[in-house]
């Protein structure tokens, strides 16, 4: 049996104050997740309102796992 490959991404947002760094979420979760198998990206939003279309486009294109790093607005998004 032929498994298919996980695939996560992360969408962060870089002005809220409870998120961590790209460089902490890169070492100490991502760097976990890829020595699982798992292919990873991280995704940046620009502007209110854009986590909700990187979901949507991740989520249109299969991806299993979509994790909101961010505060309370990124994960209401």
């Amino acid at each position: 049996m032929t498994l298919l490959p996980r695939t996560a991404v992360v969408i962060r947002n870089p002005r809220s104050r409870t998120a961590p760094s790209e460089a902490v979420v890169l070492r100490e979760m991502l760097d976990n997740l890829v020595s699982d198998g798992w292919g990873v990206d991280i995704q940046t939003t620009q502007y209110a309102g854009h986590a909700i279309e990187l979901s949507a486009r991740a989520a249109r294109q299969g991806v299993e796992v979509i994790v909101a790093c961010g505060g309370d607005g990124t994960i209401n998004e």
